[in-house]
């Protein structure tokens, strides 16, 4: 938020609308991490359900999140 702040300050200064473009490629981009950063939780989440819920001579102490299955009502 106070880099799209400082880059919309210079756009009141300088004649120019590119400035304000610039501003919104950092948010967009640490959005995108944020969101990236939160479908991971969710699946090391359920790997850590699955494992809670099996019995410990059966845990494989695997922790690849690829093989769980993804629900359809995620985006």
């Amino acid at each position: 938020m106070s880099l799209v702040a400082v880059f919309l300050a210079l756009v009141s200064q300088v004649d120019g609308v590119r400035v304000a473009y610039i501003a919104f490629f950092p948010v967009l981009f640490l959005w995108f991490l944020d969101a990236k950063n939160e479908f991971q939780k969710v699946q090391l989440l359920r790997l850590y359900e699955r494992v809670r819920t099996t019995p410990p001579d059966r845990i494989d102490f695997d922790i690849r999140t690829s093989e769980l299955k993804i629900p359809s009502d995620s985006v």
